[in-house]
């Protein structure tokens, strides 16, 4: 438990701010979106990766929005195919 509040506060800290920020400013939602499309599914390191990054950037709220905006579908099925494929592993 004590580790997981950890995370949340460093999500919080100046350079994390900043970062998510730049990821925005410099159009690099897009750039990560797009790997999770089909093609890049099949690369398992890849997607996961993506999925990641976008789930942290996701907690600037612009970030959310447009992360939203800007994929749909596309993201909801392949983080379906990411993670309910390990799933069925288990």
């Amino acid at each position: 438990m004590h580790e997981q509040h950890g995370r949340v506060a460093v999500a919080y800290l100046q350079p994390a701010v900043d970062i998510r920020s730049a990821v925005r400013a410099e159009k690099g939602l897009p750039i990560i979106i797009n790997m999770l499309s089909p093609s890049h599914l099949t690369i398992d390191v890849i997607a996961r990766t993506a999925a990641v990054c976008l789930r942290n950037l996701a907690i600037d709220p612009k970030n959310k929005e447009l992360i939203g905006k800007k994929s749909g579908e596309p993201m909801r099925s392949a983080f379906r195919a990411l993670f309910v494929r390990k799933a069925d592993l288990l």
